[in-house]
């Protein structure tokens, strides 16, 4: 027998979902997905789905090795190895955030429907001269860990936005 009856919730106990969008999944996006994960862990938040997704993803990839190295020797577990591409099914995010404002553009010249979609550096004013030109990422251990160092504050910022703004209990 099937109990009709659901369960009603509130915004504060449904899972949210929150994308971050970049350019091939395979560097910066992928790296802030895993940081802002355990960010909201170490703060006992359970209740925000975060993923990463690429906008220019033909087939999936692996993700940087050297990123990857780099992230775990930070402490944060990787999240996944593969790219993901950005789809039609990704717009039901509550909120999709990009990590340059042209990716931005781009997603909302692509798909229509996107409401809910900002630049990182716009949703985290403070941070809005920082990252008003983000930091070009080389391959390379060096580049990775001085993304890590902008992205670690950024991160801090975006996920106190989220826990009081956003998406409040």
């Amino acid at each position: 027998m099937v109990d009709h009856e659901k369960e009603i919730r509130t915004d504060a106990e449904r899972n949210h979902k929150l994308v971050i969008v970049g350019e091939k999944n395979i560097g910066p996006s992928f790296m802030a997905e895993s940081i802002l994960y355990q960010t909201l862990l170490r703060r006992k938040v359970e209740n925000i789905d975060v993923q990463s997704r690429g906008l220019i993803v033909l087939f999936e990839e692996p993700v940087s090795p050297i990123a990857a190295s780099v992230l775990l020797e930070h402490g944060y577990p990787l999240r996944k190895t593969r790219s993901s591409q950005f789809t039609e099914e990704d717009l039901d995010a509550d909120l999709i955030l990009t990590m340059t404002p042209e990716i931005q553009e781009q997603l909302k010249n692509t798909f229509e429907s996107v409401s809910s979609c900002m630049y990182v550096g716009t949703f985290v004013e403070f941070f809005e001269k920082i990252m008003a030109e983000p930091p070009k990422v080389e391959e390379t251990e060096e580049s990775y860990e001085n993304l890590v160092g902008i992205m670690e504050p950024l991160i801090e910022t975006v996920a106190d936005r989220l826990i009081t703004e956003v998406f409040p209990s």
